[in-house]
């Protein structure tokens, strides 16, 4: 039987080099048609009923045959996993504020927005994600969005680049998946006087914008500035206060990520 197996994967193996070379040139479709494994186990007639004690074989395919072997293509398979990915999040997002705008609290229209944007180094972190509905969501990037809805890219907010990892942005989101502590100079504005500058170590909880802070935090309900309610705000451990803090984003610049 595993003869007929080796003779079985001998042929495939042949039809796939000969199919492979009948054009001197390659046609600019080929260029990607990269050589993969190909995983297999041989059939076991003393143990039908157990896949465990199969054994596995490995054999290189182009991927035009593998894709021909498993009955579907790649490429579209994996981008509908990645897709499928950002829609559980997008899920999650819903889940956990009640499935309504979290500035207005309608039940329409409901989108998910990145509070420290993806150009700024923002993630795909639960605590970087926000419900907002259709009007809020374009009353907060300040423009009009398309009529056309288009299909979450590939990679959705994954994408990180050395460029992407030297931001602050990044580096507060990383920060608070894996419990770093972060060296950072601070600005304090105390009105009508002028800015102080100070250093802080802070331990980054949480991200959330003013206005989800405005009934328990009276600096924030009273603040000078008109626009703090649709401000982004760090929630961090302060270990100078030894207290949770609330901290500007954008008044902070990060020193040093302490591991």
């Amino acid at each position: 039987m595993e003869a007929f197996f080796y003779l079985l994967m001998f042929c495939l193996l042949a039809y796939c080099y000969n199919n492979s070379g009948k054009s001197s040139k390659k046609p600019k479709s080929q260029k990607a048609n990269k050589t993969i494994i190909h995983e297999y186990k041989s059939p076991n007639s003393q143990d039908k009923l157990s896949e465990t004690k199969q054994e596995v074989f490995k054999i290189p395919l182009l991927h035009d045959c593998h894709e021909k072997i498993h009955g579907f293509k790649f490429s579209n398979d994996q981008k509908a996993r990645k897709e499928d990915k950002w829609n559980e999040i997008r899920q999650e997002v819903f889940k956990k504020y009640g499935y309504k705008c979290s500035k207005c609290g309608s039940c329409n229209n409901i989108e998910v927005h990145h509070k420290i944007p993806l150009s700024k180094g923002g993630t795909n972190n639960i605590k970087n994600l926000i419900p907002l509905c259709h009007d809020c969501h374009e009353k907060i990037h300040g423009f009009k969005f398309g009529n056309e809805k288009k299909a979450p890219m590939e990679n959705y907010g994954e994408q990180i680049s050395s460029k992407k990892k030297n931001t602050n942005g990044y580096k507060i989101n990383d920060a608070i998946e894996h419990g770093y502590k972060l060296e950072i100079e601070y600005i304090t504005q105390h009105y009508p006087f002028e800015n102080e500058v100070n250093i802080r170590i802070i331990k980054p909880q949480d991200i959330k914008y003013g206005y989800e802070m405005m009934e328990n935090n009276d600096f924030i309900r009273n603040a000078k500035n008109p626009n703090e309610p649709e401000l982004i705000f760090i929630v961090a451990f302060c270990e100078l206060r030894k207290a949770i803090r609330y901290f500007r984003f954008d008044r902070i610049k990060i020193l040093k990520v302490i591991k």
